[in-house]
């Protein structure tokens, strides 16, 4: 991969250029638009490009998500509520399961609901609704004064892989970015079958990385070993000629036969559930202290599930996550959802907001405030992954990936106040050593970002704003830096991506429906605000007006790209936003402004 250095004193404007007015976009170096406006991507002399980060998420974004019909109705009590929670979901639970995969919903009526204790979906089909999450809406209170889940979605097993199915990739190379590979004679893959991909490093991939130091820096970290870095990548045959495999997603880590092999094997996951979900509706905790961490720990969690997700869900005061996807989990959506204001001590494993461990997952128009480690993801996390159009506030340390190597994440159009880092974190904890690799920053604003390259692999950061640096706390080394301080085309990578892979209006109106916003409101969170919001629009920049409750103009700005917006001089009251785009489309949307 082609490495872009720039020194620290060049990148200084880059905050100036930010609150520039918008200009015409142009391509990457990464990504050409052809004459048929189709993306052509562009390799390096290895054969890696940018993967497709777009099959990801609910059905892989190839189905919109479902209203399911009502099956059970419940109204709120006063006292304890969970058993009569759960009675409803295992009535639902016990239904025949339609056509489509879903036995109903249970209802939950406006009004609060205690809770004491988890709310436990093992059945596929059901989902949790809410009518609404504000505050005329359905709200649930955790009130056990212990750490658990509120609501967790959960198996029985895990995926297994077959390995009498097994077959070595022939190829000395598999590049980023490849969905074919060569494996070797006497396979039985066909069209339709289950399949990970497995990349087994060796020592001297961890060498490479400088992975088997850590314990000579500090003593309570542990050096990486190959067995422990052995990644399963859930993929779907869709092609097979001869000996060479076509997959549904591509290679998020390269296979270098110096450093790794690559086997192909089936699998099988008997025991999960799928077709879940948790939408419209508020999860609160109750909590003693700003520090108590004995209460509600995650909002939602995902264990041994796939095709399942959140809509529409704010969650606050809970001690690590409004959601979590485990490991074991897959293809699950989350979109338009909120976490607020966590309680814990702000150390270690809390305060982690969106918490991604699973793979091929979205979260998507997305919000959190005052989060410890936003938009993350754990370790060995196989891609890919993607969170789109998310926006986190008053941040109290680093967004982006985690520690412990994971790879294939996209962050499009991110939008924070602070550190959005891809980074090699060495002796963090007892040893994050490099967080990820193949890890894309597309148009996203933040106020800085350190960008760093793994040995042999690639950290992307394209159309950055921000004071973007390969220099960090634990190791200096700079990663693949392109357009700084200016937005690139297309706006939204995965809005692209999905598009061309769909083709054309199909995909127009799977985007709409996920992002549960209809095409012609502008996305503004969060609203009401006291200064900064976030506006969102389909499109590059617009005129954008601002009016009060008598009509006057209290703020214009031409060349205005989607991003922050800042309210601090305007009066407490309503006011109605507008834009122009220079596609000539035209958005409108109310936003309050708070004392």
């Amino acid at each position: 991969m082609r490495i872009f250095t720039c020194p620290l004193w060049t990148l200084l404007p880059v905050l100036a250029l930010a609150s520039l007015p918008g200009r015409a976009q142009t391509p990457s170096a990464l990504i050409q638009i052809s004459a048929q406006g189709r993306l052509q991507y562009v390799p390096d002399s290895r054969g890696n490009t940018v993967p497709d980060f777009s099959a990801v998420g609910y059905r892989s974004g190839e189905a919109t998500i479902p209203t399911v019909p009502v099956a059970v109705t419940l109204g709120p009590v006063a006292g304890d509520n969970r058993a009569r929670i759960q009675a409803a979901i295992a009535q639902v639970s016990a239904l025949p399961m339609n056509a489509s995969g879903f036995r109903g919903a249970v209802l939950l009526t406006a009004g609060t609901y205690a809770v004491s204790g988890p709310l436990v979906v093992s059945a596929s089909g059901v989902v949790l609704r809410g009518q609404g999450a504000g505050p005329t809406g359905t709200k649930l209170v955790a009130t056990l004064r212990q750490q658990h889940t509120l609501v967790e979605f959960t198996g029985a097993g895990r995926a297994s892989a077959q390995g009498s199915t097994g077959k070595l990739i022939t190829n000395s190379y598999l590049p980023i970015g490849a969905r074919t590979c060569t494996v070797a004679s006497g396979h039985t893959f066909a069209v339709g079958d289950l399949v990970v991909l497995r990349r087994t490093p060796n020592q001297a991939w961890i060498n490479m990385l400088g992975m088997n130091t850590l314990h000579a820096e500090d003593s309570t970290c542990v050096d990486w070993t190959p067995s422990s870095y052995t990644i399963d990548f859930k993929r779907k045959v869709t092609a097979v000629s001869g000996n060479s495999i076509t997959l549904d997603a591509p290679v998020v880590d390269p296979i270098d036969q110096t450093y790794a092999t690559g086997t192909l094997l089936k699998y099988t996951w008997t025991g999960r559930i799928e077709n879940v979900g948790i939408e419209n509706l508020r999860l609160d905790s109750e909590y003693s202290s700003p520090t108590d961490e004995q209460h509600g720990w995650d909002g939602v969690d995902f264990t041994n599930a796939q095709n399942g997700w959140v809509r529409d869900v704010e969650v606050y005061h809970f001690g690590f996550a409004a959601v979590r996807v485990l490991t074991s989990s897959a293809f699950i959506s989350v979109l338009n959802s909120k976490c607020f204001d966590a309680i814990a001590l702000t150390m270690g494993e809390r305060k982690y907001s969106f918490c991604l461990e699973g793979q091929r997952n979205l979260v998507m128009d997305c919000f959190t405030r005052l989060g410890r480690h936003d938009f993350m993801t754990g370790a060995r996390v196989a891609g890919p992954n993607a969170f789109v159009r998310c926006t986190t506030t008053q941040q109290l340390n680093i967004a982006g990936p985690h520690g412990r190597w994971a790879t294939g994440t996209l962050y499009d159009n991110l939008v924070g106040d602070g550190p959005l880092n891809l980074e090699n974190r060495r002796t963090s904890g007892t040893g994050h050593g490099w967080a990820g690799a193949q890890n894309m920053l597309w148009n996203c604003t933040a106020a800085t970002a350190t960008v760093q390259s793994p040995p042999g692999h690639v950290n992307w950061s394209v159309g950055t704003r921000a004071i973007v640096s390969g220099v960090g706390i634990f190791f200096t080394g700079q990663g693949y830096v392109e357009s700084t301080g200016t937005f690139v085309a297309p706006q939204s990578l995965y809005d692209r991506q999905l598009c061309e892979r769909l083709g054309g209006a199909a995909c127009a109106t799977v985007t709409a429906n996920k992002a549960a916003v209809p095409e012609e409101q502008v996305i503004v969170y969060p609203n009401p605000h006291s200064r900064n919001v976030t506006v969102y629009f389909p499109g590059t920049t617009g005129q954008l007006t601002l009016t009060d409750s008598m009509g006057r103009i209290v703020r214009e700005q031409a060349g205005f790209a989607p991003g922050p917006l800042n309210l601090g001089k305007l009066a407490a009251g309503t006011y109605l936003l507008r834009v122009v785009t220079r596609e000539g489309k035209v958005f409108t949307r109310k936003i309050i402004r708070q004392e």
